[in-house]
């Protein structure tokens, strides 16, 4: 896939919230996803993250160890090298969950575009159990879960 460069100012929004504005339709350059998954650099110091979008525009967080790494900050131009992440890049999925959903590719797809928050829910959720019953038992209702699309809380 196409690596995209440009250049750009770093943004803020509403509480506190620092990004980049990505000056292009992902799903037009990459293919239409759930979430974009990308790696790249800003002024050279590589970053992978994710896109996200609100009100037809996509924009990418710049946390602040980015913004300390590149010695960057808000209002400052920046150079960005972007590209989507290799497919199974973004695979942190525990072997037992990513067995489950070997058969369910719906599943595994709605799992992958959910936002960190939510992934991280449902990871950490099958994770934290202590014993294996317990864990096999998460394991199996997030898949149908995941089928149903249905985000963790």
């Amino acid at each position: 896939m196409p690596r995209e460069r440009f250049t750009t100012k770093i943004e803020t929004g509403e509480r506190g919230r620092v990004f980049i504005t990505i000056p292009f339709v992902p799903g037009d350059k990459w293919g239409k996803k759930p979430r974009h998954f990308v790696t790249g650099t800003i002024n050279g110091v590589a970053f992978s993250g994710s896109l996200g979008s609100r009100g037809g525009s996509h924009f990418m967080p710049i946390n602040k160890d980015l913004q300390s790494n590149a010695g960057v900050g808000p209002g400052d131009a920046v150079t960005v090298v972007i590209e989507p992440q290799a497919a199974g890049a973004t695979s942190d999925l525990p072997e037992d969950l990513a067995q489950a959903l070997a058969d369910e590719p719906e599943a595994r797809a709605f799992l992958e575009g959910l936002s960190a928050f939510y992934r991280n829910t449902y990871l950490t959720w099958i994770t934290g159990a202590k014993q294996a019953e317990t864990r096999a038992a998460r394991v199996e209702q997030t898949v149908k879960l995941l089928q149903q699309k249905k985000k963790q809380r």
